[in-house]
């Protein structure tokens, strides 16, 4: 049993990760191949579709961490995260959350699925 690399979702021997403690989620062959600014990005958008699609409830924190997300100088973060943002004021809580976006903001749902969050053809 290994460890998981956030970058290049697989799960690698423990020897394949630095030993500088839990923090560190990126395997030695992925912190080697990708530039640091590509690392963050990944990571930053792994968190936005964290909120998303993983969380029941996207809290006030959460939201607090998408405004600072949707200031960031990465501009594909930054739409992402001002996306979810509006989706999270319209519809915090998971459960049928697609289907009040789609009924009070027909246009959310559209980038919402332009964004890769939401399937276009699931009901």
């Amino acid at each position: 049993m290994g460890r998981y690399c956030e970058i290049c979702h697989r799960e690698r021997p423990h020897e394949q990760f630095s030993g500088k403690g839990r923090g560190r989620v990126i395997c030695k062959r992925c912190r080697k191949r990708i530039p640091k600014a590509e690392i963050q990005r990944i990571l930053e958008r792994d968190e936005v579709f964290g909120y998303y699609c993983d969380q029941s409830n996207i809290s006030a924190k959460n939201s607090d961490r998408l405004e600072i997300l949707s200031q960031s100088p990465r501009p594909g973060i930054s739409e992402l995260a001002t996306v979810v943002l509006e989706a999270a004021k319209v519809a915090p809580h998971r459960r049928r959350r697609r289907e009040v976006i789609g009924r009070e903001r027909p246009d959310l749902l559209e980038e919402l699925i332009q964004c890769g969050l939401e399937e276009p053809d699931a009901v």
